[in-house]
């Protein structure tokens, strides 16, 4: 049982004000320093730590950017080829429109412009 001058750790919490809990929506290797602050290099004040910690966050920030980089030129890339096919498509599409219209053209001419092989003296 302990003394009154050895308060236990659940205790001490309480005084404080703070849980040792860790948050429910994070996993137990990912706890913020907020839901478990016993220990952190922020409210400790080791500078080694907090040192550390950005370092790691750095780290982890740098390795993301890297891979979202990655992923945007990827998409990109897949974006370029999707534009040349729909501007081939297009091209293909304009000629066709123009050979018929020259066919409308043609057929819309008065029979007095033909060539004369079907005409009557």
């Amino acid at each position: 049982m302990p003394t009154v001058s050895e308060p236990n750790q659940q205790q001490l919490q309480q005084q404080q004000g703070v849980s040792n809990m860790e948050h429910p929506s994070l996993p137990a290797s990912e706890t913020h320093c907020a839901f478990n602050p016993i220990g952190c290099p922020f409210v400790t004040g080791d500078r080694q730590q907090m040192s550390r910690h950005y370092a790691d966050e750095s780290e982890s920030h740098a390795q993301y950017t890297v891979c979202l980089i990655a992923e945007l030129k990827q998409e990109n890339s897949r974006l370029s080829d999707r534009v040349k096919t729909l501007s081939e498509k297009v091209d293909g599409h304009e000629q066709r429109i123009q050979r018929l219209e020259a066919n409308l053209a043609a057929l819309m001419m008065p029979a007095g412009n033909n060539s004369g092989t079907n005409s009557h003296p």
